[in-house]
């Protein structure tokens, strides 16, 4: 999905318990989680790798976001697992509804080397993304020639240069300037600050750059689209069916691709391809005939519906 609901988003910025490791799950969950906020079939090592973590620490992170109230988990099978994040779904009456969030589908948020930088930095950045995408600062791979300038000028912060650092003491919980200081070090490839003089005052400015927010891969891509693939490497992994990421990508955009009729046929397109891979790939994963087993379930369970 990589949005997390603006409430919950408030709330991770203001606990000042979470660690580095802790803050890193929270955003792959909101990033691989379905519309209601679940992320199914989650492997023990393969998680610890996206992590870049020990096993062991994982299931630290994964306990200690529990006890605090953010996911719940369940065993679901003998190799893996499923977790939900809390306060993070985007179902209303049965209807998928996307507002009131933040869009973390930006470089900066998947960046590695992002999340190795202390926790309270990463909060930090997290509440200057928040105020220029409430400000509508553009965060698009490519300004439009038609984007006018306000549009660009709201990725700047202006402070009075005392206020800054008190700003940040208020909003995270610091100890002391010193610890804001060394906050907006760390963010200086991401985040950069400066005086500026303007009708005879003198401004400290705080600018998230605009390769920081840029969309990823130079791609606008569907939301679902690492929750779909979530959905089907969970599949396969049970099922021993070896895949590669062409192949894995392409079958999970099917999901996406026959959304809409799932709604108006009232079908479950998760459950339908996982069965279209189970009648046609007993060994290596093939998208192709994936697809064409999946229309004839579409067909079947909803007759006429593609015609």
């Amino acid at each position: 999905m990589r949005k997390i609901k603006t409430e919950l988003y408030n709330w991770i910025i203001s606990d000042k318990t979470l660690s580095r490791l802790e803050l890193r799950l929270l955003f792959w969950l909101a990033a691989h989680q379905d519309e209601k906020g679940n992320v199914t079939g989650i492997y023990f090592k393969d998680i610890a790798d996206e992590l870049h973590c020990s096993v062991s620490g994982f299931y630290r992170v994964r306990d200690s976001l529990t006890e605090k109230e953010y996911i719940t988990w369940d065993k679901s099978d003998s190799a893996d697992m499923d977790i939900k994040l809390y306060d993070n779904d985007f179902v209303v009456d049965g209807e998928i509804v996307y507002k009131n969030y933040v869009d973390i589908d930006i470089a900066m948020f998947r960046d590695d080397k992002f999340f190795e930088i202390k926790a309270g930095a990463i909060k930090l950045a997290m509440y200057f993304v928040k105020r220029i995408a409430a400000a509508g600062a553009v965060t698009m791979t490519n300004s439009k020639s038609g984007v006018p300038k306000e549009a660009e000028s709201k990725r700047k912060l202006w402070y009075n240069p005392l206020n800054l650092l008190s700003d940040i003491k208020a909003k995270l919980f610091c100890k002391d300037n010193r610890s804001a200081k060394e906050y907006m070090e760390e963010l200086k490839p991401w985040i950069q600050e400066g005086f500026v003089q303007s009708e005879g005052s003198k401004y400290r400015v705080v600018t998230v750059l605009k390769k920081s927010i840029l969309k990823s891969e130079g791609k606008k891509e569907y939301p679902e689209k690492d929750a779909n693939e979530q959905c089907v490497k969970m599949f396969c992994r049970r099922n021993k069916i070896e895949h590669n990421k062409k192949n894995l990508k392409d079958t999970a955009d099917l999901i996406w691709q026959y959304r809409k009729y799932a709604a108006l046929g009232k079908f479950n397109i998760r459950t339908l391809l996982c069965k279209a891979i189970e009648n046609t790939c007993s060994t290596v994963l093939n998208s192709y005939n994936v697809h064409k087993s999946l229309r004839n379930l579409i067909e079947y369970n909803a007759p006429g519906i593609l015609a």
